[in-house]
């Protein structure tokens, strides 16, 4: 299971090459606002992987993204 929470951890780690850093809670929140607009985005434009799209202005960071293995890389380099 590949929770928001880690999809985000893992884009920032590409971002730092591997360095690992302390997100604040705004940082994080800001990155799952980035995650379900693009993964809305990407429904809208026919591009579904199963990601679990809220129904409100944000989701919680600890849910299951809905996404397989064999498609989060794709979402956290994008991210």
């Amino acid at each position: 299971m590949w929770t928001k929470r880690a999809l985000i951890s893992k884009a920032f780690e590409e971002l730092t090459l591997g360095e690992v850093f302390d997100l604040t809670p705004a940082e994080l929140t800001s990155a799952l606002h980035l995650l379900d607009t693009m993964m809305a985005e990407w429904l809208s434009c026919g591009v579904s992987i199963g990601y679990t799209v809220p129904d409100g202005p944000t989701s919680n960071l600890d849910d299951d993204s809905g996404i397989a293995t064999k498609h989060v890389r794709r979402v956290w380099l994008s991210l």
